[in-house]
């Protein structure tokens, strides 16, 4: 795409994405039927705005959630621009905010994800799209669904409910540029974490986005 509670480090993040991919589990649903469009629109509600978000599951999601679910933290770690072990420093942070407010949680890591570099797909990997592992974001810097993927999965690692998130693919109705972002439920309101604002804001930040659709991990 062009545009631009404590359990950090914890194996509970990967048991959901393994469910997730062989279709059992949370999704309650056969193998055959994981992945299929689940053809609903849900209206997301925070006071008087309405998000409408058609779920869908795309095979480029099905495809980074399988290679997540074999992501291994503990694999030998090279020095790049991000420090020795950018991602094991990542998850050292995550586990620093373990008692935190979640409101906290969520600004401090789309702080931290946001400082990441930003690379097109072009550049990084020769390809128009390429939606990238946590790990090969933290290596090799990302584009715009990739700092909503890193995101939602660090927020899962601190406990936050795989249904409350979702990565939300959107088009400006007037330049028609791609962008991505990821949508947090919590206590009641909507938060939107986009890599192209400081902070975390409401849904006034998709003014002038359409949402095309939306992956998430819980149905």
């Amino acid at each position: 795409m062009s545009a631009r509670r404590r359990s950090a480090g914890g194996p509970a993040w990967r048991g959901i994405l393994l469910a997730l991919v062989l279709g059992v589990g949370m999704c309650g649903v056969g193998p055959g039927a994981a992945w299929a469009s689940t053809d609903r629109t849900l209206g997301e509600a925070t006071g008087r705005s309405v998000i409408p978000v058609s779920l869908v599951a795309t095979p480029v999601w099905a495809d980074v959630v399988a290679r997540m679910a074999r992501m291994k933290e503990a694999r030998p770690c090279t020095a790049n621009t991000y420090g020795a072990c950018p991602l094991r420093e990542f998850q050292a942070a995550l586990f620093r905010m373990g008692a935190q407010p979640r409101i906290r949680q969520l600004a401090s890591v789309h702080r931290l994800v946001n400082a990441v570099r930003y690379v097109s797909d072009g550049d990084n990997y020769g390809r128009d799209d390429y939606w990238a592992t946590p790990r090969q974001f933290f290596y090799r810097g990302g584009d715009c669904e990739d700092y909503a993927i890193a995101k939602m999965w660090a927020l899962l690692q601190l406990g936050f409910h795989p249904a409350s998130m979702k990565v939300l693919v959107l088009r400006h109705a007037g330049r028609g540029i791609d962008h991505a972002v990821l949508q947090v439920e919590l206590d009641g309101s909507t938060y939107i974490l986009d890599n192209e604002k400081a902070r975390i804001g409401g849904p006034v930040l998709l003014q002038g986005f359409e949402t095309i659709y939306g992956v998430s991990f819980g149905g």
